[in-house]
């Protein structure tokens, strides 16, 4: 609200005292986290103080007045070209502009094209005195010839917000859908998700009408997602309830690809919930609704990789993986830009990469994270690129591979910070945090971390979980808390049994037995590591099963 009060004052004291009050008498509030107010909520109100004497500067214009109120429904901004067409022929029209910056109405905006001569009201609150005074019919019925004159040739921004205010609500929908999907190309995913939010409020404003259109509501749905997922990652709940509401309208309306796309987005965002059993299900669903086409066929395969891999299921996960890279084809891409987050190929090479290294063979497990760091160019797809630097991160984590946890974090932390990805970012100083108290340990150690988790983000984040409870509690065994690392590994167990993500719970035994070690409990660091092997050797994490087998051998030898 404060930055729309700037917006519309130029700064002016005056202007942005009178109109602070306004806003707290009329309590205009502008809440980003609903939808019916966010970008269609633009309407700071002009102070009543200020409203009779800003409408007494018009009225001295004569008949230049007409022309201003003509240029306010085109903007604050607005061409000659533009006005000249709406206003029609007039002898005065020259005039008329010559008599609005002689009177210090507005200014020539030298910033612009010199295509053709634009035009800037001086003040955005003049600017909205001179389009309140027209009658609302007027408004439309400009408003609507100018979406005509831009339709085609516009940013689809621009073009929806004067279909929208032209009554063209349907029209309206299929531009701020198409800017949607425009500005997550250029990467302006907050721009794209306010152009989603405005799609949301006017298909609203259609359902109460009775001219509800589910098909549109369906695109909407899976836009919103797709960019929700970039944003906020697909744990977050905005994410998941688009999808949600997607799935439903798929099935309300038989469309199948729509079934497809809405069911793979809620098993990844399963997945990154720590739901892996509920992601594998939409995984067979997909299997089971549609795998005839290549595509579908393909991304069923893909939604199996990481829910089967939290599981524990390390060869269904690779058997997946790689079913579904065997199965890809570049011309699926445009098609599986729609489930936002990492490119969905290389989310396949990564958990090939994991399941490689949990299977036992580390070669492949690092050569996979290789082909899936050069198959994403940081230059062409920033998102991917991090993402998968966060990946190579765990993995070395996993490995026990100090140095090279390091590296990778510091590389994700500068990829999220050049490019905002604060999941990125946040992830890697938690492992910078990890692998700092290997050589440096120190109580800044565990505010580092802190600090990293915080920027990570959503709480409804919980894939992964047992796993970086497990890096809390290294930290505190360094630090010498033991009691507090044993509580955190007993937390880390407990929530690997809730969520059901058995894939790390071998080595939470195995950490268990280190810490009973500590404390000078050998018999029950024995009893943990066999239980280590055990759990291993059920789920076939050969890589945690070895890991395990010596220690207990170290313990009986040492």
């Amino acid at each position: 609200m404060l930055d729309q009060i700037v917006a519309k004052t130029d700064g002016v004291p005056l202007f942005v005292e009178e109109t602070t009050k306004a806003v707290i008498e009329s309590a205009v509030v502008d809440d980003a986290d609903d939808p019916t107010m966010a970008g269609l909520s633009d309407q700071v109100p002009v102070p009543t103080s200020l409203h009779d004497s800003l409408v007494s500067r018009l009225d001295r214009l004569g008949p230049a007045k007409d022309v201003a109120q003509t240029a306010a429904v085109i903007g604050r901004s607005f061409g000659e070209h533009m006005l000249a067409a709406l206003c029609g022929p007039r002898e005065n029209f020259a005039a008329s502009l010559d008599r609005l910056v002689g009177a210090e109405v507005v200014d020539v905006d030298s910033s612009r094209s010199a295509s053709e001569t634009v035009y800037r009201f001086r003040h955005a609150l003049l600017r909205d005195v001179a389009y309140a005074s027209l009658l609302k019919s007027t408004r439309r019925r400009l408003h609507r010839e100018i979406a005509d004159v831009l339709a085609g040739a516009a940013k689809p921004e621009l073009l929806a917000y004067h279909q929208r205010h032209a009554g063209l609500l349907q029209e309206a929908v299929d531009s701020y859908l198409l800017a949607g999907r425009s500005l997550m190309q250029r990467g302006a995913y907050l721009e794209a998700e306010n152009s989603y939010r405005n799609a949301l409020v006017l298909l609203d404003q259609a359902d109460e009408h009775n001219v509800a259109d589910p098909e549109r509501s369906l695109r909407m749905h899976l836009g919103a997602g797709s960019n929700a997922t970039a944003l906020h990652g697909w744990a977050d709940g905005r994410t998941f309830r688009a999808y949600q509401t997607a799935r439903s309208l798929a099935a309300e309306l038989d469309d199948r690809e729509g079934q497809v796309m809405s069911l793979a987005a809620l098993g990844f965002s399963h997945g990154d919930r720590g739901e892996p059993q509920a992601g594998i299900a939409c995984a067979e669903q997909i299997l089971e609704l549609d795998a005839s086409t290549p595509l579908h066929r393909f991304i069923g395969h893909a939604a199996m990789a990481m829910p089967a891999f939290f599981h524990g299921e390390f060869a269904r996960s690779s058997e997946h993986a790689r079913a579904a890279l065997t199965t890809y084809e570049e011309w699926m891409d445009p098609y599986l830009s729609e489930l936002g987050g990492p490119y969905v190929p290389t989310l396949c090479r990564i958990y090939s990469g994991w399941n490689a290294w949990f299977l036992g063979d580390e070669d492949a497990s690092a050569r996979w994270i290789d082909v899936a760091l050069d198959a994403v160019p940081e230059s062409r797809q920033p998102f991917s690129h991090g993402y998968t630097l966060v990946f190579g991160t765990i993995l070395a984590f996993f490995r026990d591979d100090v140095e090279a946890q390091f590296d990778w974090a510091m590389r994700a932390v500068e990829v999220g910070n050049r490019y905002g990805f604060q999941f990125f970012s946040g992830i890697g100083e938690v492992f910078l945090a990890s692998a700092r108290t290997e050589t440096e340990p120190g109580p800044e150690r565990v505010a580092e971390l802190e600090a990293g988790l915080a920027k990570a983000g959503s709480e409804d984040h919980r894939s992964g979980l047992p796993t970086m409870l497990d890096l809390v509690s290294r930290i505190q065994q360094k630090l010498g808390a033991i009691d507090a690392a044993a509580e955190t590994i007993t937390t880390a167990q407990e929530t690997a049994a809730a969520t059901h993500q058995h894939y790390w719970e071998p080595e939470l035994h195995r950490r268990r037995g280190e810490l009973a070690l500590v404390s000078g409990d050998v018999e029950q660091a024995a009893t943990a590591y066999r239980e280590a092997i055990a759990t291993a050797s059920a789920i076939g994490a050969v890589a945690l099963e070895d890991r395990a087998a010596a220690s207990l051998v170290a313990l009986d030898t040492g």
